[in-house]
């Protein structure tokens, strides 16, 4: 029971209200000419009575220098004072029939609104209204219950969305593969903090295709001599061809070089002796600079198919292999493939046609030796040979291409965005985890049980 107004202060009419020298009895009356503060002491005595201070700082005193304040003493000696804009304590047995009370609860106009009934059960009269308030306080508290469970729940969830709204988080599509993205997105992070690195990382080199020299080779298989003596020729070659042994003209050739005045057999003299002259009218010196440009084509083709152009090759293909393999790691390079079997093949195949040509020229000295068809013959060997190259270089090329690609996609990737990216495929993972999806089951059924339960409460003042 209220029973003595100590002090109000700063609130409508009433900004300065010393009263500890009157008590309030079981019954009191206070009276006052209109426009005195009934209805502001009313609003106090509301605002203690359900705890609502916006009824007194709506009323504070107009251009007033006290700050709303109010002290009530109650029996036993309590105490409920008003400071700072809210109550020490609330006082609910503090019941105000005013005109407030009345438009809440009591019908008044062409309709009786839902809250107005509501308000009405709270102040109850009769035994039936106390049963009704009975039943809806009933209904309140499982509402409130209700209400209590789901915000409960979403409490808990909240470990579970973070940085997303529940809704968001409800809304994740499941992602079945997540490990593997979160993988590759954790190398792409790696990668682009290694950026310098990975952009001086060497690119493979192309294969230098090789040259085929045999123009000089050709020119000695097609030299002839012309300037040969007619009857000597006719003597020599009539005595080379009665012995009819392979290589008897260098055997000759070789014995007329020594320049010996006997012979090397009997040792009688040779002057005069019509086949000796004919000899050396026969191997003069056109004869034997050809034989002498003869005997280098061995060396010459040798050189000219060298097992180096494989080897060079074979070298630069396992160096560019090597630079392609170092790129695996970060991008799929087909590797490279150089059919070295086929080259070599090629190789002896030109060289054996060249050899076959020079030893036709070494038994047929003076004549021409070759004809187109044996050089386009070698061309197409040589042609052959090089689309090995070619077909390696091609795979080489895509690789270079690949590597430029990446090296350009690298230095445009926002670690940020990839972190983010993790960040949202966790929380997928999160989502759809035992625990999250049970939870958010939960949620369903209390949601569904807060709804009912206003409905069930709702129906109470219809």
């Amino acid at each position: 029971m209220l029973v003595r107004i100590h002090r109000i202060k700063g609130i409508g009419l009433l900004h300065d209200v010393d009263a500890r020298s009157h008590s309030l009895k079981k019954a009191s009356f206070i009276y006052a000419d209109n426009g005195r503060g009934k209805s502001t002491l009313a609003s106090i005595f509301r605002s203690c009575s359900v705890n609502k201070p916006e009824l007194i700082i709506n009323r504070r005193t107009i251009d007033g220098n006290n700050a709303p304040e109010v002290d009530f003493q109650f029996n036993n000696g309590q105490r409920s004072t008003f400071q700072n804009g809210v109550w020490s304590q609330e006082h609910s047995e503090l019941l105000v029939f005013d005109s407030d009370f009345v438009e809440q609860n009591v019908y008044a106009g062409g309709q009786v609104t839902s809250d107005q009934r509501k308000n009405l059960l709270q102040f109850a009269l009769g035994e039936s209204a106390v049963n009704a308030q009975r039943v809806y306080d009933q209904a309140d508290e499982d509402t409130k219950a209700a209400a209590a469970n789901v915000r409960d729940i979403i409490s808990q969830l909240s470990a579970f969305h973070r940085g997303l709204t529940l809704s968001q988080f409800q809304a994740l599509e499941e992602v079945t593969d997540i490990d593997s993205q979160i993988n590759a997105l954790n190398e792409k992070i790696v990668e682009a903090q290694n950026i310098d690195l990975i952009q001086a990382k060497a690119s493979p080199k192309l294969l230098i295709k090789p040259n085929l020299k045999t123009d000089s080779i050709f020119e000695i298989f097609e030299n002839s001599l012309d300037n040969i003596d007619l009857a000597a020729e006719e003597q020599v070659k009539a005595f080379i061809d009665s012995h009819s042994k392979p290589g008897y003209e260098k055997w000759i050739s070789d014995g007329v070089a020594y320049g010996e005045q006997n012979c090397p057999f009997c040792d009688q003299s040779l002057e005069g002796l019509d086949l000796i002259n004919a000899y050396r009218s026969y191997f003069n010196q056109d004869y034997n600079k050809l034989k002498s440009d003869v005997a280098k084509l061995e060396v010459a083709i040798s050189t000219a198919c060298s097992e180096s152009i494989i080897e060079t090759l074979k070298s630069s293909f396992t160096t560019a292999s090597a630079v392609i393999d170092g790129w695996q790691e970060h991008i799929d390079i087909q590797p490279p493939v150089f059919d070295e079997s086929k080259a070599r093949q090629l190789l002896l195949e030109i060289k054996g046609l060249l050899t076959k040509l020079r030893q036709q020229k070494e038994t047929q000295l003076l004549e021409s030796i070759g004809e187109d068809t044996d050089k386009q013959q070698i061309d197409t060997y040589w042609q052959e040979l090089l689309s090995v190259v070619d077909t390696c270089n091609e795979t080489i090329t895509k690789a270079r291409e690949a590597i430029v690609g990446y090296k350009t996609n690298l230095a445009s990737v926002n670690i940020e965005n990839l972190r983010q990216q993790i960040q949202s495929l966790e929380l997928c993972r999160t989502r759809y985890s035992p625990d999250s999806v049970r939870m958010l089951s939960e949620l369903q059924d209390a949601q569904e049980e807060e709804r009912n339960s206003k409905r069930d409460k709702a129906g109470l003042i219809q």
